[in-house]
Order: structure tokens, then sequence, then C-alpha cells
């Protein structure tokens, strides 16, 4: 790190950070890839944390060190949440690894709208994501209640690709809902 830059993050940009697997053997080898990912990024040893608590509540994190940290979709997206946690999650964590994103349609309309408040939060407050779906991002949401709206959540993904997102700095305080 040197001025709020992450220099390690140079060597993964040159590969997508949004990985797309339409199977088993493409899932595997996607979650091999953001291991690999998470080792590298990790600033400090991992620690053995099997959940982070935010706001009082424990959410179960697959890996955790005090620089990133990785969350199953289900985990993060799937339970009840509020933007308020994803606040938390953003200001502790420059990076957040975001696994088995799944296609949804109008009966994942809640959990749709979560991974929409994750994608805001994490976007407004420059944390780099590193993600593994069963689609890409403008189909993970397609049809549904408010799937019209998603065209912010994919434009913003794709932003959160660029070289440009991942050089900002990275806002741990004082972005707020």
């Amino acid at each position: 790190m040197d001025d709020g830059n992450d220099y390690r993050l140079r060597t993964t940009t040159r590969e997508p950070l949004f990985l797309v697997a339409d199977d088993a053997a493409g899932e595997a080898a996607n979650e091999m890839c953001l291991d690999e990912w998470f080792e590298r990024i990790s600033a400090a040893p991992r620690r053995d944390d099997q959940h982070v608590e935010v706001r009082g509540r424990l959410i179960p994190v697959k890996r955790v060190a005090r620089n990133a940290v990785w969350f199953e979709f289900g985990e993060l997206c799937g339970g009840v949440h509020a933007q308020e946690d994803y606040l938390e999650i953003s200001h502790r964590f420059p990076t957040v690894f975001l696994s088995h994103i799944p296609r949804m349609s109008a009966e994942h309309a809640d959990a749709a709208r979560r991974f929409t408040w994750l994608i805001d939060v994490l976007y407004d407050n420059n944390v780099r994501l590193v993600a593994s779906a069963a689609a890409t991002p403008d189909e993970i949401y397609a049809k549904g209640v408010s799937s019209g709206e998603f065209s912010r959540t994919i434009s913003r993904l794709s932003e959160m690709q660029t070289q440009r997102y991942l050089q900002l700095p990275h806002h741990s305080e004082n972005v707020t809902l």
C-alpha cells in the first residue's frame, strides 16, 4: 500500500474480477481463482474466524483477513440485512469477495434488492469487489420486480472492474446512506 493504492490488485486486474460459470466444473475453477486471489490480496495472515459481527449480528464468512472478507451470496444477500449492514462492511474491508451469485427472477426480488443495495454501498465507498456468479451482470436479474432498475447495478459492476475504479482510495468512514 502506498498513498491509499493497493498495488497487489494490479496483478489481479489483468483478469476479470467478476467470474462467470454456468456449470459445476466452472464453479470449482472460479472457487480456486477466488481462493488464490484472496491469498494474494490479503495484507496479513488470514484469520480463522467463521463469521464477522455486523451491528450485533454474526454473518458467516468463508474467509476473513484485516483488509478483505469473503462471503457467500446467500449469507450476505439472502438473509435479513439492511443497507446499514453493508455500510459497516464497506467501511471495515477495502476488498469484498462474493461467491455464488445466482441468476435471480421474480421470486428472488428481495435478494436482488439487497444485492443492489450491496453494490451501491460498495461502489460509493470504493470497495473492490471480486465475485463469482452463475451469469454475467446483465443476466443476473433480467426479469422480476424492479428488474429495469437493475441497469444501474450492471453499470456499477462493470465500472468496478476498471483500472480507474480500482485505483480510487477506499472510504473507510464518512460515507453514509
